[in-house]
């Protein structure tokens, strides 16, 4: 509690303001926030897969990820030398693997031991008495994908051959770029997409929007090079699973305004899965 408290004050002081970023990480707010999340990550994989599962443990692990991603997100975005701090102590490969974890976690479903009908995958399903933590599950995935989405937004506009200018000290985002940009995330995020385990409209959105922003560095990048081959969505293009995902999302988008022709957040969002199964025919 004393963590998960902490880590909300950090956050709500520093509030994106970049002078008090700067003196966050000159205290090492950063370097906290990650050692903090590696441990955790762990956690959430042994309290997750556990035979003797713990409800109130693995809701207390969720709880305090939550919040330390609400302190690591107030003290990098829109700083590039916060963001660019962050990766040079390997915060993208921590975020990597707890997104991973919590997106296995997701798709795993609630431990054997809790009663529910198996699946023909072998795992469990969601119950009533288990659903609150894949709701909480769920908060945490959207958190990581939203501040994976922003950084990496942000430090678009820091390299110049995509458009961008160095700031003020000459620093440039061109390693938080390039690792965001590696199949390895690539890989993950049409994972997430495909597989969805997050039904709602939230987290469907700020997957697509993620991904369409590493799309979208590979076509500049290979525009720039003359090369026309995308890795990135040629991974998308192979996996029937994602097309599949998007058409049902599109079917269930288009329902909901024939029931309110009023919906606009329904039609913006046909629009982006729209733009995306364009881009992967």
């Amino acid at each position: 509690e004393v963590r998960k408290s902490a880590a909300w004050v950090v956050g709500t002081a520093v509030k994106n303001y970049p002078e008090v970023q700067k003196a966050a990480k000159a205290l090492g707010a950063i370097d906290t926030f990650l050692n903090v999340l590696r441990a955790e990550s762990g956690n959430l994989v042994e309290e997750s897969s556990s035979v003797d599962f713990n409800l109130a443990a693995l809701e207390a692990n969720i709880g305090l990820l939550g919040k330390q991603l609400y302190g690591l997100g107030a003290t990098v975005r829109g700083s590039l030398e916060a963001e660019n701090h962050l990766f040079a102590q390997q915060g993208g490969e921590a975020l990597h693997v707890l997104t991973t974890n919590v997106f296995n976690a997701l798709r795993r479903g609630p431990s054997n031991r809790i009663e529910g009908p198996i699946t023909a995958l072998g795992t469990v399903a969601w119950t009533p008495e288990t659903i609150i933590v894949k709701r909480k599950l769920c908060g945490v995935q959207n958190k990581l994908v939203a501040l994976i989405g922003d950084i990496l937004t942000h430090a678009i506009g820091a390299v110049g051959v995509l458009g961008g200018q160095n700031d003020a000290s000459g620093s440039d985002g061109v390693q938080v770029v390039k690792h965001l940009t590696s199949l390895q995330w690539c890989d993950l995020m049409v994972d997430v997409m495909a597989a969805m385990p997050c039904g709602d409209d939230v987290s469907r959105e700020k997957a697509m929007r993620t991904y369409d922003t590493i799309i979208l560095v590979g076509e500049r990048l290979g525009k720039m090079k003359g090369k026309e081959h995308n890795r990135c969505l040629a991974k998308g293009k192979q996996s029937n699973e994602l097309k599949t995902s998007m058409s049902i999302w599109r079917k269930e988008w288009e329902d909901a305004i024939l029931e309110d022709p009023e919906d606009e957040y329904a039609k913006d969002l046909i629009r982006m899965v729209d733009n995306l199964v364009k881009k992967l025919l």
